[in-house]
């Protein structure tokens, strides 16, 4: 199979993906539009920020800045130092309008925006301990929303730090699914085609548990992540918790993969479907790994998961590729990735149920493939589910 798609194969595609599109809008459309509005302030920042980067940027700088900020007068200053636009650029209307605000009620503009920055926060820093985070994530369970749940904080610079992000990790299996136990049944984010769901989900950093983890460092790295992912696995296993990789980056993509590839095929661990890896589409290398993943699902012969992603280390791909006179890793146009997630999509369909696969809930444009392509193939009897938010728990 070709890896690449012609054009041609999806212009049959595009007057239904444009027909969804127009009918999500057209429903966004009666959506009351306030700045003082929590659900509207939090689409529109979250929209805005999908599709710009510098606005993104933007905006994670000013909410690290936010709490320092003790007048009204100071956060319309520094709304204009961050967001003001650009000559020749466009900036998000809540924009517009907060910064007029700002020259005429400061004090009422900062209540506002720090407010819904608090609460656009809270919905996934969930809390310091999985006691904290427990009512957050029951909350979204009954929005229909399931969750993946990661631990927050810096890098690991120490072994002794490691063994902590170890245990808590342990810790967080444990109390977690010790809760879920007493948790309803429901079947829209609980089950799949193939069955019933694990209730519990965590994502695990490979990075936060071995701190001098290193490519240059091939074998020893390996043999002590994999030593120290065994007991996460195994009590994962145990509780009947599904167990995400997180793909971190460039520099530890191959070593993430053969780890994970190495653990699934030990004996504990080779039949149990619920494990998962993180594939970032920017890559240049995305199409070629998910098509490897694909291989070994069908030679392991039990299925495990793909969540398929744009990547978030974009920025730092490229600046770290341009100092050392690389080649860039991701892709550089915005379109060439999106037609990459497309292709890699694709295949994940095209070889399901020897493999699963999960979308975040970012934009509309990253789950056309799923409507048009799922239907046209006609073998997945009932839709995957890809509402799924990542809860973060702070150290």
């Amino acid at each position: 199979m070709s890896q690449m798609r012609h054009l041609g194969e999806r212009e049959k595609y595009q007057i239904k993906i444009q027909s969804k599109g127009e009918l999500i809008f057209r429903s966004m459309e009666g959506e009351s539009s306030s700045i003082f509005n929590r659900d509207w302030w939090y689409g529109r920042i979250m929209e805005w920020s999908m599709k710009n980067e510098h606005f993104k940027t933007q905006m994670f700088r000013f909410v690290d800045v936010l709490p320092y900020l003790h007048s009204g007068s100071d956060v319309a200053r520094h709304l204009k130092e961050y967001f003001a636009a650009s000559e020749g650029e466009e900036l998000p209307s809540i924009f517009n309008v907060g910064l007029g605000m700002g020259s005429l009620a400061p004090s009422l503009l900062a209540n506002a925006v720090r407010k819904n920055v608090t609460q656009m926060a809270k919905m996934f820093i969930t809390g310091e301990t999985p006691k904290e985070a427990l009512p957050v994530l029951k909350k979204a369970r009954k929005n229909n929303l399931c969750f993946t749940v990661d631990l927050l904080g810096e890098a690991t610079l120490s072994e002794k730090e490691a063994h902590e992000y170890q245990g808590r990790y342990l810790e967080l299996i444990s109390w977690l699914s010790k809760d879920s136990a007493d948790w309803t049944s429901n079947p829209h984010i609980d089950q799949d085609a193939m069955g019933d769901l694990p209730k519990v989900n965590i994502s695990v950093k490979m990075t936060a548990l071995y701190s001098q983890v290193s490519s240059k460092a091939w074998d020893h790295s390996i043999e002590i992540v994999k030593e120290r992912l065994r007991p996460i696995f195994h009590m994962a296993r145990e509780h009947g918790v599904f167990v995400n990789i997180d793909m971190e980056q460039y520099d530890h993509k191959d070593l993430t993969l053969k780890i994970f590839k190495d653990l699934l095929m030990e004996p504990d661990f080779k039949n149990y479907p619920f494990w998962g890896i993180v594939i970032q589409a920017y890559l240049r290398d995305s199409l070629h790994d998910v098509q490897e993943l694909v291989n070994f699902a069908n030679t392991r012969g039990v299925p495990f998961t793909i969540r398929l992603v744009k990547g978030a280390y974009w920025d730092f791909e490229t600046i770290l590729a341009r100092q050392r006179n690389w080649n860039s890793p991701v892709y550089l146009n915005k379109k060439e990735s999106d037609w990459n997630y497309e292709n890699c999509l694709q295949i994940l369909l095209e070889n399901y149920p020897s493999i699963q696969w999960r979308l975040p809930p970012t934009t509309c444009g990253l789950l056309r493939p799923e409507w048009s392509w799922q239907r046209n193939l006609g073998s997945i009897k009932k839709p995957l589910r890809y509402k799924c938010f990542t809860a973060w728990l702070t150290q």
